[in-house]
């Protein structure tokens, strides 16, 4: 488990305040401040969470704000590199008083290898993204990129009670 801290300054050559490969399973990530300092003051990451390959990750209950470029991007390297997939109750592209915090993209699931999608939430299917994946209860805020979900080709994605509002402004 990855819980409780503030994480920001990880900016150079598509640096992550939290990166997650190699095949772990059983993964939580939850209630970080990521771009964010302790006092809730933005401090920069270029990614917030990146997921390469995992399975039963949980990303639950963070503020993830002032991304250069993603929020959360789950790229995996191999086929059915992630699976079982959950993020809920995140606060994406706001502080913790809901205030503007943008990233370039709040959430993308890309398949393709290639930060390759402009969007809220991008899904794609040449390395798949595969099994029971849940999108729900998250405020997705502020994405510079324009799109609050886009989903391109995945199998089980259940997008579910989000809040998502004023991206592309």
């Amino acid at each position: 488990s990855i819980s409780g801290l503030a994480l920001y300054g990880f900016t150079d050559n598509g640096g992550a305040a939290i990166q997650v490969g190699g095949g772990v399973t059983d993964v939580n990530i939850s209630n970080n401040l990521i771009g964010l300092r302790e006092n809730g003051r933005a401090n920069r990451n270029e990614n917030g969470i990146i997921v390469k390959d995992a399975a039963s990750l949980t990303i639950d209950g963070n503020v993830i704000g002032r991304s250069s470029e993603t929020g959360i991007l789950v790229q995996p390297t191999q086929i059915d590199g992630t699976t079982d997939l959950t993020i809920t109750n995140n606060m994406i592209g706001t502080n913790i008083t809901r205030r503007n915090y943008r990233n370039k993209n709040a959430i993308i699931l890309d398949g393709t290898g290639s930060n390759g999608g402009t969007s809220g939430v991008a899904v794609d299917d040449t390395f798949y993204i595969s099994g029971t994946n849940i999108i729900q209860d998250n405020m997705i805020a502020y994405s510079r990129s324009g799109s609050g979900i886009n989903v391109r080709g995945a199998t089980d994605v259940d997008i579910i009670d989000n809040t998502i509002t004023l991206n592309g402004i």
